[in-house]
């Protein structure tokens, strides 16, 4: 079973502090590029961020819905982690062949006390289950959903 990797991002410009970025690409109008700047602790998620070609869903900020931005096709390293800086990453997605169209606005999951999951139909929309139960991160490791698979 392979491993798949979702990446949440909080678009630069939102109330919060996050720095990610997202751009269209001026020469080729059915790319994007990610400009992604790591957690700020070290985990085993750096090695996560080398090695794999995430799926990229964002918002504008807290709170509100995500929205597909597609399956990364290459990606660089623009910085290493070290003792005084993040790992810093360039992720390119072409747009053109998404499973899920760019730009699409995913309803949150509503559980039955009326809490609002965010994450949770980015996974279903993917027919993926997280790995983890904690839904908190911004990398999160999935496998396909097995049950869904005709």
């Amino acid at each position: 079973m392979t491993e798949q990797t979702l990446c949440f991002i909080n678009h630069k410009g939102s109330f919060t502090n996050y720095e990610d970025s997202i751009y269209k690409n001026i020469c080729n109008e059915n790319e994007i590029l990610i400009l992604f700047k790591g957690q700020s602790i070290r985990t085993h998620l750096d090695e996560t961020l080398r090695t794999t070609f995430p799926h990229f869903f964002y918002r504008s900020s807290s709170g509100k819905k995500y929205k597909y931005v597609g399956k990364v096709i290459s990606k660089r390293i623009i910085q290493e982690r070290d003792e005084n800086n993040i790992i810093q990453m360039e992720y390119k997605i072409n747009i053109s062949n998404n499973i899920i169209p760019f730009d699409t606005e995913i309803e949150p999951f509503v559980k039955e006390n009326g809490k609002r999951c965010f994450k949770t139909n980015c996974f279903n929309q993917l027919n993926l289950i997280p790995t983890t139960r904690n839904m908190t991160p911004g990398i999160i490791l999935a496998n396909k959903n097995e049950e869904n698979i005709e």
